[in-house]
């Protein structure tokens, strides 16, 4: 195993989080098809790629031990599969839904869940505003901000809530309060340290 995957690998330990041998393996291969697509279309950036197994892959994986088993997932604006590709290979018990309306990054999606045997995990070649489905969790990382985002609420089950993957700042914890007051939200977080990085996990209720 390589030493930046057996890192990988014991930092999820210590969060509480076991990955088996084969899942580590199916992370790999997916960031090889990442890289091998990143020739072809915009998918990451050369600092993403750099810091994809010390962040982007735990930054995905993490908020996975908060989410209920057996629950409909959606990652909202997918493009290259974070979080909801890491999402289904932990969490196989999940179904996740790729919300992709971007043709060729949706093409990506679907030869990665095709390679990878994620029989758990479909794509939808859609804008969020145009899906039909009900889901229990909404994921939101590196999108447009909350505010403008909490439209979407009508896609939640009853009891579902919307995930965002923010950075930890005095100036975003403001910026909930304000949404809180405003909307009379329920709103529950989750501060992380990953590396350099103080991110925080923030779930609202429909």
């Amino acid at each position: 195993m390589r030493e930046e995957l057996r890192k990988l690998r014991n930092f999820l330990k210590k969060q509480g989080l076991r990955l088996s041998r084969e899942k580590i393996v199916l992370i790999d291969e997916y960031y090889k098809m990442i890289l091998e697509w990143s020739e072809r279309i915009s998918l990451i950036s050369h600092n993403g790629i750099e810091h994809f197994f010390k962040f982007h892959i735990p930054d995905s994986i993490i908020p996975t031990r908060y989410l209920n088993t057996s629950s409909i997932v959606a990652d909202i604006g997918s493009g290259n599969g974070l979080p909801g590709i890491p999402v289904a290979i932990i969490r196989d018990d999940l179904k996740v839904y790729l919300i992709e309306s971007k043709r060729k990054r949706a093409e990506f999606l679907r030869i990665v869940i095709k390679n990878l045997g994620l029989t758990n995990t479909k794509v939808i070649e859609k804008r969020a505003q145009e899906v039909s489905y009900l889901f229990d969790y909404l994921c939101f990382r590196q999108v447009a901000p909350i505010e403008k985002l909490l439209k979407l609420r009508n896609l939640l089950t009853s009891k579902g809530k919307m995930l965002f993957f923010n950075i930890f700042s005095e100036e975003n914890v403001e910026k909930l309060n304000r949404l809180k007051t405003k909307y009379k939200l329920n709103i529950d977080r989750k501060l992380i340290n990953i590396g350099y990085v103080k991110r925080m996990y923030v779930f609202i209720d429909k």
